[in-house]
């Protein structure tokens, strides 16, 4: 039995610093928290931001170099980092929703949920380091760039405005986009990032978009699924720069329970 509550651990976590350390740490982690070896989920002081990942160099957006059309070694070597990097911060994201909101009236099962997005996204996180390592590179070997935890930041007085923009903003932003990527690898012959893409983390992925939209409704369980579709509307109006981005993949949404009424109207002016 751990002495330390899930908040706690969480909190260790996001200060890690070393992002295979942060992985190894998810995934025992979610074993103590499924197998009730940690007593309860506690509150502590949550980190503003988690530790900057040993070896990596994070720049702004703009200076990160941006990845070539064609099907080369280099260009694919630069897509995993960066999908590597991607999975690295939303295992960060999955610790801190549950530390940062954890004296509000959540259930249970709100954070069996998002304990298990962290140890899947820890397993991205891995698979994708060894996939790099396969390739002669390594997570480190590239820039990255800090967008995506900017956006936690930038919602952390808010659960619903958290879920709203992370969850059900860029995680499914994600989801359009998976479609092209796997493309580019197929096209260029490398059928073990297709493989690793296409069957293990896009129905995760699916998940985490599906844990976003049911927790989001959950705030509003006493509300008609209109009024809470509108105050989606309404969160995303106040806190995303501008339109969302076209083209949409209305089936991977679909299977996440995030229909076109939630996200259409908001790709128009």
């Amino acid at each position: 039995m751990s002495s330390k509550n899930l908040c706690e651990i969480a909190r260790e976590i996001l200060l890690t610093s070393d992002p295979d350390l942060k992985a190894s740490r998810t995934i025992n982690t979610v074993e103590d928290w499924t197998s009730r070896r940690i007593p309860e989920i506690g509150v502590c002081k949550v980190p503003d931001k988690p530790a900057e990942p040993l070896g990596v160099q994070l720049v702004d957006p703009w200076k990160v170099p941006k990845r070539g059309k064609g099907g080369t070694e280099a260009t694919r070597i630069s897509s995993l980092h960066s999908l590597c990097h991607i999975e690295q911060v939303a295992v960060n994201l999955a610790w801190d929703i549950v530390a940062r909101f954890a004296d509000q009236d959540l259930p249970r099962a709100f954070y069996d949920e998002w304990v298990r997005v962290a140890g899947e996204e820890a397993k991205h996180y891995k698979i994708l380091s060894e996939r790099l390592q396969e390739l002669d590179s390594k997570y480190g070997s590239l820039p990255a760039h800090n967008r995506l935890w900017e956006s936690a930041t930038e919602t952390a007085d808010s659960l619903e405005a958290r879920l709203a923009i992370v969850h059900m903003v860029h995680e499914a932003r994600g989801l359009d986009i998976h479609p092209k990527t796997v493309d580019r690898f197929r096209s260029s012959g490398d059928l073990r990032s297709v493989s690793l893409l296409e069957d293990v983390i896009y129905p995760d992925e699916i998940t985490h978009v599906q844990a976003g939209v049911r927790w989001f409704k959950h705030l509003y369980k006493d509300s008609s699924e209109e009024e809470v579709i509108c105050r989606f509307h309404e969160i995303v109006g106040e806190r995303f720069r501008g339109n969302l981005k076209e083209p949409f993949n209305h089936e991977a949404r679909a299977k996440a329970g995030f229909t076109k009424n939630w996200y259409e109207p908001l790709s128009k002016d």
